[in-house]
């Protein structure tokens, strides 16, 4: 992690997959103000209950770089609590 007395500034959301971090990683994110999203692969079970959701559930995001994903769809479940005990909302994408 980056020393707070780094130059520059921290980003508004940091992205990457679930596997690249831990859970004191996030903690010292979320301490910093810094909104994260972590990635995860989903099994069969998690995409059975995700196609179940009513379309309804699903809002439609705007994601400011080049490429071509840059308008998801997105499921966001409630808060669940991390081993350390720090909160996060876990949102979904359609597969």
């Amino acid at each position: 992690m980056v020393s707070a007395t780094g130059t520059g500034t921290d980003p508004g959301l940091l992205v990457f997959d679930s596997q690249l971090t831990t859970c004191k990683i996030l903690e010292e994110l979320s301490g910093r103000g810094i909104t994260w999203l972590t990635l995860r692969q989903r099994g069969k079970g998690e995409l059975a209950r995700l196609a179940a959701l009513p379309a309804s559930s699903w809002k439609r995001h705007t994601i400011d770089r080049a490429g071509r994903y840059r308008h998801p769809q997105l499921h966001e479940d409630g808060p669940r609590s991390l081993t350390s005990g720090i909160s996060a909302r876990r949102p979904h994408s359609p597969a």
